[in-house]
Protein backbone atom coordinates (compact mmCIF):
# COMPACT_ATOMS: atom_id res chain seq x y z
CA UNK A 1 0.00 0.00 0.00
CA UNK A 2 1.31 3.42 -0.94
CA UNK A 3 1.61 6.18 1.65
CA UNK A 4 -1.05 8.83 1.44
CA UNK A 5 -0.17 12.46 1.13
CA UNK A 6 -2.00 15.49 2.27
CA UNK A 7 -4.38 16.94 -0.30
CA UNK A 8 -3.13 20.42 0.49
CA UNK A 9 -0.06 20.87 -1.69
CA UNK A 10 2.46 23.45 -0.68
CA UNK A 11 2.26 26.58 -2.87
CA UNK A 12 4.92 26.91 -5.55
CA UNK A 13 6.31 30.30 -6.42
CA UNK A 14 6.03 30.65 -10.21
CA UNK A 15 9.18 32.79 -10.29
CA UNK A 16 11.18 29.92 -8.81
CA UNK A 17 10.30 27.77 -11.84
CA UNK A 18 11.91 30.26 -14.22
CA UNK A 19 15.63 30.18 -14.66
CA UNK A 20 17.36 33.32 -13.43
CA UNK A 21 18.93 34.38 -16.80
CA UNK A 22 15.60 34.06 -18.62
CA UNK A 23 13.90 36.13 -15.94
CA UNK A 24 16.57 38.83 -16.38
CA UNK A 25 15.90 38.92 -20.14
CA UNK A 26 12.23 39.70 -19.54
CA UNK A 27 13.00 42.30 -16.89
CA UNK A 28 15.54 44.02 -19.16
CA UNK A 29 13.02 44.16 -22.00
CA UNK A 30 10.32 45.63 -19.78
CA UNK A 31 12.69 48.19 -18.25
CA UNK A 32 13.62 49.47 -21.72
CA UNK A 33 9.97 50.15 -22.51
CA UNK A 34 9.49 52.49 -19.56
CA UNK A 35 12.98 54.03 -19.45
CA UNK A 36 13.57 57.60 -20.51
CA UNK A 37 15.58 57.97 -23.70
CA UNK A 38 19.14 59.24 -23.52
CA UNK A 39 20.18 62.31 -25.50
CA UNK A 40 21.86 59.99 -28.04
CA UNK A 41 18.57 58.06 -28.41
CA UNK A 42 16.64 61.29 -28.93
CA UNK A 43 19.11 62.48 -31.57
CA UNK A 44 18.83 59.14 -33.39
CA UNK A 45 15.05 59.39 -33.16
CA UNK A 46 15.04 62.86 -34.70
CA UNK A 47 17.32 61.82 -37.56
CA UNK A 48 15.74 58.43 -38.30
CA UNK A 49 12.19 59.58 -37.59
CA UNK A 50 12.53 62.83 -39.50
CA UNK A 51 13.86 61.03 -42.55
CA UNK A 52 10.95 58.57 -42.34
CA UNK A 53 8.39 61.41 -42.31
CA UNK A 54 10.06 63.01 -45.31
CA UNK A 55 10.13 59.78 -47.32
CA UNK A 56 6.59 58.75 -46.30
CA UNK A 57 5.16 62.16 -47.20
CA UNK A 58 6.93 62.10 -50.57
CA UNK A 59 5.55 58.62 -51.28
CA UNK A 60 2.03 59.68 -50.35
CA UNK A 61 2.12 62.94 -52.30
CA UNK A 62 3.78 61.37 -55.35
CA UNK A 63 1.31 58.52 -55.62
CA UNK A 64 -1.95 59.72 -54.05
CA UNK A 65 -3.85 62.48 -52.40
CA UNK A 66 -3.42 62.58 -48.61
CA UNK A 67 -7.21 62.46 -48.32
CA UNK A 68 -6.85 58.66 -48.65
CA UNK A 69 -5.67 58.73 -45.03
CA UNK A 70 -9.11 59.74 -43.76
CA UNK A 71 -11.15 57.12 -45.60
CA UNK A 72 -12.83 54.26 -43.77
CA UNK A 73 -10.30 51.57 -44.85
CA UNK A 74 -7.41 53.68 -43.57
CA UNK A 75 -9.14 54.51 -40.29
CA UNK A 76 -10.04 50.86 -39.66
CA UNK A 77 -6.46 49.87 -40.52
CA UNK A 78 -5.08 52.43 -38.08
CA UNK A 79 -7.32 51.23 -35.24
CA UNK A 80 -6.60 47.53 -35.86
CA UNK A 81 -2.88 48.06 -36.33
CA UNK A 82 -2.68 50.16 -33.16
CA UNK A 83 -4.52 47.47 -31.20
CA UNK A 84 -2.26 44.69 -32.52
CA UNK A 85 0.86 46.74 -31.81
CA UNK A 86 -0.12 46.76 -28.12
CA UNK A 87 0.02 42.94 -28.00
CA UNK A 88 3.56 42.13 -26.88
CA UNK A 89 4.91 38.59 -27.01
CA UNK A 90 8.18 38.39 -25.11
CA UNK A 91 11.09 36.47 -26.56
CA UNK A 92 14.45 36.59 -24.80
CA UNK A 93 15.27 40.19 -23.97
CA UNK A 94 12.93 41.52 -26.65
CA UNK A 95 9.43 41.08 -27.90
CA UNK A 96 7.43 40.87 -31.08
CA UNK A 97 4.03 42.18 -32.04
CA UNK A 98 1.62 40.47 -34.49
CA UNK A 99 1.18 43.56 -36.65
CA UNK A 100 1.99 41.70 -39.89
CA UNK A 101 -1.53 40.27 -39.65
CA UNK A 102 -2.78 43.81 -40.31
CA UNK A 103 0.10 45.19 -42.38
CA UNK A 104 -0.15 42.67 -45.23
CA UNK A 105 -3.87 43.32 -45.88
CA UNK A 106 -3.13 47.07 -45.76
CA UNK A 107 -0.88 46.60 -48.80
CA UNK A 108 -3.93 45.41 -50.75
CA UNK A 109 -6.73 47.50 -49.25
CA UNK A 110 -5.08 50.93 -49.19
CA UNK A 111 -3.34 52.94 -51.88
CA UNK A 112 0.31 51.88 -51.54
CA UNK A 113 1.63 55.42 -51.16
CA UNK A 114 -0.30 56.04 -47.94
CA UNK A 115 0.57 52.75 -46.21
CA UNK A 116 3.72 54.04 -44.44
CA UNK A 117 1.86 57.08 -43.05
CA UNK A 118 -1.01 54.82 -41.98
CA UNK A 119 1.44 52.57 -40.09
CA UNK A 120 2.98 55.66 -38.48
CA UNK A 121 -0.45 56.94 -37.39
CA UNK A 122 -1.24 53.56 -35.85
CA UNK A 123 2.04 53.44 -33.93
CA UNK A 124 1.55 57.04 -32.81
CA UNK A 125 -1.91 56.40 -31.36
CA UNK A 126 -0.79 53.12 -29.78
CA UNK A 127 2.12 54.86 -28.04
CA UNK A 128 -0.11 57.69 -26.82
CA UNK A 129 -2.44 55.03 -25.40
CA UNK A 130 0.51 53.27 -23.71
CA UNK A 131 1.79 56.53 -22.23
CA UNK A 132 -1.67 57.37 -20.84
CA UNK A 133 -1.83 53.90 -19.27
CA UNK A 134 1.66 54.55 -17.80
CA UNK A 135 3.10 51.58 -19.68
CA UNK A 136 5.68 53.68 -21.57
CA UNK A 137 7.77 56.78 -21.07
CA UNK A 138 6.33 59.77 -23.01
CA UNK A 139 9.41 60.05 -25.24
CA UNK A 140 8.49 56.66 -26.74
CA UNK A 141 5.81 58.51 -28.74
CA UNK A 142 8.64 60.00 -30.82
CA UNK A 143 9.80 56.50 -31.77
CA UNK A 144 6.57 55.96 -33.69
CA UNK A 145 8.30 57.31 -36.77
CA UNK A 146 11.22 54.92 -36.40
CA UNK A 147 8.96 51.93 -35.87
CA UNK A 148 7.09 52.65 -39.11
CA UNK A 149 10.20 52.66 -41.34
CA UNK A 150 9.78 48.97 -42.20
CA UNK A 151 6.69 49.83 -44.27
CA UNK A 152 8.70 51.93 -46.72
CA UNK A 153 10.70 48.99 -48.13
CA UNK A 154 7.85 46.84 -49.40
CA UNK A 155 5.84 49.84 -50.56
CA UNK A 156 8.77 51.18 -52.59
CA UNK A 157 9.39 47.75 -54.16
CA UNK A 158 5.72 47.21 -55.00
CA UNK A 159 5.39 50.71 -56.47
CA UNK A 160 8.60 50.39 -58.50
CA UNK A 161 7.61 46.92 -59.70
CA UNK A 162 4.17 48.07 -60.81
CA UNK A 163 2.16 45.79 -58.52
CA UNK A 164 -1.46 45.65 -59.59
CA UNK A 165 -3.91 47.24 -57.15
CA UNK A 166 -6.33 44.31 -57.30
CA UNK A 167 -4.04 42.04 -55.29
CA UNK A 168 -1.20 39.64 -55.95
CA UNK A 169 -1.11 37.55 -59.08
CA UNK A 170 0.92 34.41 -59.72
CA UNK A 171 3.21 36.25 -62.13
CA UNK A 172 4.01 38.81 -59.36
CA UNK A 173 5.19 36.35 -56.69
CA UNK A 174 8.84 37.28 -57.20
CA UNK A 175 7.89 40.93 -56.70
CA UNK A 176 6.13 40.15 -53.43
CA UNK A 177 9.07 38.07 -52.20
CA UNK A 178 11.36 40.99 -53.03
CA UNK A 179 9.01 43.27 -51.08
CA UNK A 180 9.36 40.98 -48.04
CA UNK A 181 13.15 41.03 -48.36
CA UNK A 182 13.03 44.85 -48.62
CA UNK A 183 10.96 45.01 -45.43
CA UNK A 184 13.47 42.92 -43.50
CA UNK A 185 16.43 44.87 -44.90
CA UNK A 186 14.94 48.27 -44.07
CA UNK A 187 14.08 47.07 -40.56
CA UNK A 188 17.64 45.83 -40.00
CA UNK A 189 19.19 49.06 -41.28
CA UNK A 190 16.96 51.16 -39.04
CA UNK A 191 17.73 48.88 -36.08
CA UNK A 192 21.49 49.27 -36.56
CA UNK A 193 21.31 53.03 -37.16
CA UNK A 194 19.02 53.55 -34.17
CA UNK A 195 20.97 51.37 -31.76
Amino acid sequence: MEPTTSSAASPVDARSLVEEPVDEFFLTSRERLVAQATSRDLLATVVVGGSFLLVALLLALETHDLSDLIGLPALVSIVLYAAFSCLLFEIGNGFFVPTQLIFVPMLFLLPLGVVPLTVFAAYFFAEVFNVVRAKRHPDKILRSTENAWFAVGPVAVLLAGGARPDGPHVDEMALYLLALVAQVCVELVVFFVRD
